[in-house]
């Protein structure tokens, strides 16, 4: 799904109704869930971490991210969605 998504974002044809599948779909919903100071842009923040670390240990194959290493880095990236999650 992320490579895909990755290929479809730029398209002209499905590029906005992605954007605003994400926006209405996974961050509105998370942001209302959040609350708070900032809630859009920290659940934006999330689907960043969340979307940059599934195309860089799947579709990029980095090695930090190899099944041997990516428990510590799941855990780091845990404690940075749960600042997020906190708020400022």
């Amino acid at each position: 799904p992320t490579l895909l998504l990755v290929r479809s974002i730029a398209s002209p044809a499905v590029g906005d109704k992605l954007k605003d599948a994400m926006e209405r779909g996974f961050v509105a919903h998370l942001a209302a869930w959040l609350g708070g100071e900032d809630a859009e842009q920290r659940a934006a923040l999330i689907l960043v971490e969340i979307l940059g670390f599934d195309l860089l240990r799947r579709v990029a194959g980095l090695e930090a991210f190899s099944p041997a290493k990516v428990e510590p880095a799941r855990q780091r990236l845990a404690r940075t969605i749960q600042a997020y999650v906190d708020g400022p």
